[in-house]
């Protein structure tokens, strides 16, 4: 198991039976006997692959890393959902536009989330503190209108950021937004559910996996579509131990326990409820190509090892040494190699969906 602080700033961030995993190399084309008909499937579920993209501190990593990924989908002919900060998308703009413009020819799903220094991201919200009202609405819709300064959360107001900056990127508003990582401020959420519903968002992540309620899997808040999400393929147990499949599948004596189609076709094949389930595959982009959490978090928070265990004061030192490693090649190809066998299986067995399609389901045909 991962150090409680890193479970900790993962969420505020986010069986038996089955059939055995598809074998496939380690290639960026996956598995080669893979049919990419998606016109035939069982449709067991509603299966998302959800990245959270925020690597602004290493951009070109990071935009390689997405740039695969959408071959990978578009392989499948299916759309992954990818959530972008603001941040990493003025990196992409600086020093990989070639990314920005394979989003914009592709379909893809844009959505949005935050993290530090953003004052909706727990440890960071002092801006907000004592704010209610329209005084607290009025300070929310500037984060997401004006350019964040990373080294004092100050907000520079002759330069777009947040959510106006991602959708003026993409040429599109970013469908979904997330409120999980506000906290136990329910006045907070609620102001923000309320400002990013005026922005043009349709849907909110309010938890990651495992809230939905299996009676009503669609519904609303503030306005805004609830990410649904009955099962999670992210950590789970083996044995007494439970992890990130990608930290342990990259150690071959124990790969194979640690593999995740495996992990999702047990969990369907205990899905007892007549109502197919909404499985979420989630991830972030820099857990294909480096160890420990997100490379930021050295600039912000006070570090255990890889791992962040509290917040350093303002300012911020941008030059900060990462502390996270790049994996190996060996590594990196065997995280991708799993999570492809993931979208393979999940094309032909599952719907793949993203926010964009579950905001038009029927909730009384699901």
């Amino acid at each position: 198991m991962r150090s409680s602080a890193f479970l900790f700033f993962f969420v505020v961030s986010c069986s038996s039976a089955g059939q055995s995993a598809t074998t496939s190399d380690a290639s960026t084309d996956g598995p080669a006997d893979a049919s990419v008909d998606a016109g035939a499937h069982e449709e067991l579920a509603y299966t998302s692959f959800v990245i959270n993209t925020h690597d602004w501190v290493n951009p070109s990593q990071s935009a390689d890393t997405l740039l695969r990924l959408v071959g990978i989908f578009e392989k499948y002919k299916v759309r992954g959902e990818f959530y972008f900060t603001a941040p990493v998308v003025d990196a992409y703009v600086a020093q990989r536009p070639d990314v920005i413009a394979r989003f914009k020819s592709s379909n893809m799903t844009i959505s949005y989330h935050i993290r530090a220094p953003h004052a909706l991201y727990q440890g960071f919200q002092a801006p907000l503190q004592g704010k209610t009202g329209s005084a607290l609405s009025a300070i929310l819709k500037d984060y997401e209108t004006y350019k964040l300064n990373l080294t004092d959360a100050s907000l520079d107001k002759t330069k777009s950021g947040g959510f106006k900056r991602v959708a003026e990127a993409f040429d599109k508003k970013p469908f979904t937004i997330s409120v999980s990582n506000v906290g136990p401020d329910d006045t907070i959420q609620a102001a923000a559910m309320d400002v990013y519903q005026g922005t043009g968002a349709k849907g909110a992540i309010v938890f990651h996996t495992g809230g939905t309620d299996p009676k009503d899997p669609l519904t609303t808040e503030h306005g805004l579509l609830v990410r649904p999400s009955d099962l999670g393929v992210s950590d789970f147990k083996v044995g007494n131990d439970t992890d990130y499949w990608w930290y342990r599948l990259i150690d071959p004596s124990v790969a194979a326990q640690w593999e995740p189609l495996t992990n999702m076709q047990s969990q369907l094949g205990a899905w007892t409820d007549k109502r197919k389930p909404f499985v979420a595959v989630l991830i972030h982009e820099n857990n294909f190509k480096r160890t420990g959490s997100e490379p930021f978090n050295s600039i912000y928070h006070v570090m255990d090892g890889q791992y962040p265990k509290g917040v350093k004061p303002s300012p911020w030192d941008l030059s900060t040494p990462d502390v996270t490693t790049s994996l190996t090649s060996e590594q990196s190809e065997a995280i991708f190699a799993a999570y492809e066998r993931m979208v393979a299986w999940a094309s032909q067995h599952t719907r793949v969906v993203t926010m964009e399609d579950i905001a038009v389901m029927d909730e009384s045909k699901l």
